[in-house]
């Protein structure tokens, strides 16, 4: 798949500094744009020449001290989840997150279905929401990724946690999964 234009974005001045040079290292440079500025503050008709597609996001975790805790609350992430994913879907009917291994994913089911007015704006009748671990070297969790949108296929043999928000007022969260597996929310 190719994509023509990938837009960057990171606040600190130093972190796009090293992208740009790794962008010119494997040639990747034409093809992005980079912005330096705090990602809330990120206009979709100032900052981007063409439609945003799909977001990615990693927020700022609060360094290597996310690890100590059992699960880890989203309500350390700062700025503050909840306005960090209320931009992303501003800006982009597709998102991903990436958050930490240990993330309470009840808690980001809660979260993500107070959104549901948001997503039901979009011209999509549901919006799928899958999250899925990172594992490296088949058995280490690093990490879970959470897609959010119409663009993302949902596996079905995902089942040990359920969930889709349709533009209605019903809702349905069954959401307890173990964190080293794969789950559908």
């Amino acid at each position: 798949m190719h994509v023509p234009r990938v837009y960057a974005n990171d606040i600190d001045a130093n972190k796009i500094a090293i992208a740009r040079h790794n962008s010119e290292i494997y040639k990747v440079d034409p093809s992005i744009s980079f912005i330096n500025k705090d990602f809330l503050l990120l206009d979709k008709a100032k900052d981007f020449l063409d439609p945003v597609d799909v977001v990615f996001i990693s927020p700022p975790w609060g360094g290597t001290s996310y690890s100590k805790d059992q699960i880890y609350s989203l309500d350390m992430i700062k700025p503050n989840f909840r306005e960090v994913v209320r931009k992303a879907i501003s800006l982009a009917d597709n998102v991903v997150l990436f958050l930490p291994r240990n993330t309470n994913v009840q808690q980001l089911t809660n979260i993500l279905t107070s959104y549901e007015s948001i997503f039901a704006s979009n011209e999509h009748k549901e919006t799928v929401v899958t999250v899925e671990a990172l594992i490296y070297g088949g058995r280490n969790l690093r990490a879970i990724i959470v897609y959010i949108g119409p663009m993302f296929q949902v596996n079905p043999s995902y089942n040990s946690c359920s969930q889709k928000r349709r533009n209605s007022s019903r809702r349905s969260s069954q959401c307890s999964a173990p964190r080293s597996t794969p789950t559908r929310a």
